[in-house]
């Protein structure tokens, strides 16, 4: 008897590693600068529009382009609505949130302390996952209900919009700060099935 197995509805992930790259590395530079005592500065959200950001935005849209083909998606371009930097301390962390008016967001980390920068931490979507709680031999993709993963410099993540994700504190100096870009993404398409009525009976 064969044994088939459908996963049905997948939450990608990806995930791609500039570390090193030079516009990262400016970047980088441009906001270490801004260091103040505070727990969390964030910027304003149009960093995509001013230097150096705006090569490095070039780098993100390949990326997402890379993605965008890999699923097929018919469209005839992609862009950053925005972009914005957190710079936080280990104390700061981010709780569970989604980015709405988004198809597909991310983060780009240009600075992670050691040893630990805080990880990023992605909730299961299905709503039965944090309803019933049992228990397994081992974690596997129907135990865990939320996803960590632990940030690198370099380190782009890229996933849906809808994706409910939040970020942990971390362990380091007080004199240094975790550095990350985020931002989100819309494809340039058009959209002919807008009521989307259910095609089964």
């Amino acid at each position: 008897m064969k044994n088939a197995v459908i996963n049905l509805f997948p939450t990608p992930i990806h995930i791609f590693n500039y570390e090193n790259h030079p516009d990262v590395l400016k970047c980088k530079s441009e906001l270490s600068a801004i260091f103040t005592d505070e727990q969390c500065v964030t910027t304003s959200d149009d960093l995509h529009l001013h230097e150096p950001f705006s090569k490095l935005s070039d780098i993100i849209l390949k990326s997402i382009k890379d993605v965008f083909d890999q699923y097929k998606l018919v469209r005839d371009d992609e862009y950053i609505t925005c972009m914005w930097a957190n710079i936080s301390d280990s104390t700061n962390k981010h709780m569970l949130h989604l980015h709405a008016n988004s198809f597909w967001s991310g983060v780009l980390y240009l600075n992670c302390p050691k040893p630990n920068p805080g990880v990023i931490g992605f909730r299961d979507p299905r709503h039965a996952s944090h309803i019933q709680f049992f228990e397994y031999e081992e974690q596997n993709t129907f135990s865990m209900r939320t996803a960590e993963i632990m940030p690198e410099e370099g380190m782009l993540i890229l996933f849906p919009s809808w994706l409910e994700h939040g970020v942990q504190s971390g362990e380091f100096s007080k004199y240094q700060r975790r550095i990350s870009l985020s931002f989100n993404i819309m494809p340039k398409c058009s959209v002919s099935d807008f009521s989307h009525q259910y095609r089964y009976i």
